[in-house]
């Protein structure tokens, strides 16, 4: 299958989470993990198909969370193929991003289950503060910065630290966002 495969296998993947059971939701990963593997099997080194695959993981890492599922596995996994897309090419900024998201999904798991969140949160911001770096005019890549800024606020706040230079931040990516994607 060609990367056009992949990137349609990943926008069912997403719609799924938003619409469907988690039966369908796992078949759907499941699909979009099997592509991307079959496109390593032909180009171990092909960073778009360990991106899509760190993707189909998040995606489902998002919905065991939100299902009171125990997604340890799942995040080991992610995080492995987000740095391994790394270090087959340090230049792709969306590599970074999605090893932010994996160490965010790391860091609400750990709040969850009453354990401490700033490694992970602050690993999340240092990937995601990486991708902006690397494409600083991307609206995305800003909102996504600014929400993990927001998360660490939250998570402060409730641990009874001072989370104003959290939330600072947060609103100053998230304002530097909208102002380049309105």
């Amino acid at each position: 299958r060609g990367y056009g495969a992949l990137c349609d296998l990943r926008v069912e993947v997403a719609a799924t989470v938003h619409g469907g059971g988690g039966g369908e939701i796992r078949t759907t990963v499941d699909k979009a993990i099997d592509a991307s593997d079959e496109a390593l099997v032909a180009d171990p080194a092909m960073v778009a198909a360990h991106r899509a695959k760190t993707r189909a993981y998040t995606l489902w890492i998002d919905y065991q969370l939100g299902h009171g599922m125990d997604p340890s596995e799942t995040l080991t996994l992610a995080e492995g193929t987000a740095k391994r897309a790394i270090e087959l090419d340090p230049r792709k900024a969306d590599a970074y991003a999605e090893l932010g998201e994996v160490y965010h999904y790391q860091s609400v798991n750990a709040w969850i289950h009453g354990q401490d969140p700033f490694s992970f949160i602050d690993a999340s911001i240092k990937a995601s503060s990486q991708a902006v770096r690397m494409e600083p005019g991307a609206a995305e890549m800003l909102s996504t910065l600014g929400g993990k800024w927001s998360s660490k606020g939250a998570y402060q706040m409730e641990s009874g630290q001072d989370p104003r230079e959290s939330f600072r931040r947060a609103i100053e990516y998230l304002m530097g966002a909208t102002s380049r994607d309105p």
